[in-house]
């Protein structure tokens, strides 16, 4: 015995003999069946089962009341795909016509009476695993949108983060390049510092004209410091003593004790 798994199978026909018949064969090869006697019993079969409840549909053409074509073509062109279901035609009165309107609506199988119950079986199972390969190709493509929407959010945070090392690598440039800036204003310092550090020294050395020099470098290196920070270093120069010209030559008293 083949079983197939949820959902059902439904048959709609009018013919009670062939129905039952029907129905029975299916149950023993294991497909859960329901069935009705004409198209308006088969909606509300369809309607109890709920969205997907049913996966092929077996229908009569000629039935009292509504026909199966119209009852085909409405379920084939107004079922969603994630509920996909395939629907198997069967008819005493087949020909080319049905046979090319089968076709048309994109019915699964035109089977003619009378007919074997071991091959209506048969189509029943490829039907019904045609119509879980849609459902499943639909399922695939949420899971491909779900993998596409992670992936998304995944470069989306990757940007995120990027950015903010981004800033905080200009933060650190923008850091480095102050502390070069700083190293720039204090570089008027050396000389005064290295001078005078070297006249401490070296003092008892040092001829009178190389001290001389060396004065006359250190001012230098102060106005400088003065001429790259004016705001900074503006009051200094008001509270000291004025200026007064390094000579150019030791004091008289210096050459003649030389």
């Amino acid at each position: 015995m083949n079983t197939l798994p949820q959902p059902s199978i439904l048959v709609v026909d009018d013919d009670d003999d062939i129905r039952l018949e029907l129905v029975e064969y299916l149950l023993d090869e294991g497909m859960p069946v329901v069935s009705a006697g004409d198209v308006p019993s088969g909606l509300r079969c369809l309607e109890a089962a709920g969205p997907g409840g049913i996966s092929v549909v077996v229908t009569d053409v000629k039935m009292p009341g509504r026909d199966g074509i119209s009852f085909a073509q409405e379920l084939l062109d107004t079922v969603k795909e994630d509920d996909a279901l395939e629907v198997i035609i069967i008819t005493g009165h087949g020909n080319f016509a049905l046979a090319l309107q089968t076709i048309r609506m994109r019915a699964f199988d035109l089977i003619p009476k009378p007919m074997l119950l071991a091959s209506v079986a048969d189509s029943v199972r490829r039907a019904h695993a045609r119509a879980m390969q849609r459902r499943q190709a639909v399922s695939r493509g949420s899971e491909a949108a779900d993998l596409l929407a992670a992936r998304e959010t995944a470069l989306a945070d990757r940007v995120t983060a990027l950015s903010t090392e981004i800033a905080v690598s200009l933060d650190k440039a923008n850091a480095a390049f102050l502390r070069t800036v700083r190293h720039g204003l204090r570089t008027p310092l050396v000389p005064v510092i290295g001078l005078s550090e070297l006249i401490e020294e070296k003092a008892g050395q040092l001829a009178p004209d190389q001290l001389l020099d060396y004065a006359r470098m250190i001012r230098e290196a102060g106005e400088k410091l003065q001429r790259t920070s004016p705001g900074r270093y503006a009051n200094s120069r008001s509270h000291s003593a004025p200026h007064q010209p390094i000579p150019t030559q030791p004091p008289s008293s210096q050459s003649e004790t030389s």
